[in-house]
């Protein structure tokens, strides 16, 4: 409105000086001065007409107020938890033990092929695989070793044991003579009585000590009296 009243009187007070200008105006000064009127007054009608239409669409019209309502809530991808929510936790469940995994093998199917061999007969088999053995080796050493003067096995104080006198070889237990192995070294020599390994100096039986191991034989005591035994050769006793 204050826009509307101040166009409105700046364009009657135009209008009244046009009115009113004196006569001197006519002529060359009175033409300037209608243009210069004319120029004034346009830029000022435009103005006024401006103003006018603003104001009038200002008052006749009201502001469009334009309402959106959502039809129905959004739902939250997660759940709001109050503050006085109380986390319970459980302890983990115990491993169970591990237990060892027992495999059962299979029974091994029995050997058809091997034949069935009486005890008699394989103490006899073995004795003989035995003697072949040592026999073999005795000769391998015998051949690998340097001739050295062997002391002969006929010792005046070796006397051998079927010889002796039965108040004497009573005195000797029955011995199996299961090996019998001869080396230049006296520590690597060794014999095998009843299943046991000797050495010279051992008592092999009861009141029996090996005095030497000789190539062919072997040198016992018993008592004050010595004895020699054939090589791998068993002695029943009485």
């Amino acid at each position: 409105m204050s826009l509307l009243t101040s166009a409105s009187r700046q364009s009657r007070r135009v209008e009244q000086a046009h009115f009113f200008m004196p006569e001197r105006l006519h002529g060359e000064s009175g033409s300037k001065a209608r243009w210069l009127a004319w120029l004034l007054g346009l830029p000022l009608c435009a103005a006024l007409g401006g103003a006018t239409n603003y104001g009038w669409h200002l008052l006749h019209n009201e502001p469009v107020e334009q309402r959106v309502e959502v039809p129905h809530p959004t739902e939250l991808p997660f759940k709001l938890l109050p503050q006085d929510y109380e986390f319970v936790t459980e302890p983990l469940p115990e491993a169970d033990p591990v237990q060892d995994l027992v495999i059962d093998q299979p029974a091994l199917p029995p050997v058809a092929d091997k034949p069935v061999v009486p005890d008699a007969v394989d103490t006899d088999l073995r004795s003989s695989l035995e003697k072949r053995f040592m026999q073999a080796v005795n000769d391998t050493v015998q051949a690998n070793t340097p001739a050295v003067p062997v002391q002969s096995t006929a010792s005046p104080d070796a006397t051998p044991l079927g010889a002796l006198p039965p108040r004497i070889s009573q005195q000797v237990p029955a011995m199996k003579y299961g090996a019998h192995v001869y080396s230049s070294i006296p520590a690597n020599r060794t014999i095998n009585i009843n299943g046991r390994d000797y050495h010279e100096g051992d008592e092999v039986v009861s009141g029996v000590v090996l005095l030497r191991i000789a190539p062919e034989t072997s040198i016992f005591r018993v008592g004050s009296q010595s004895f020699s035994l054939n090589a791998l050769t068993d002695w029943q006793g009485y």
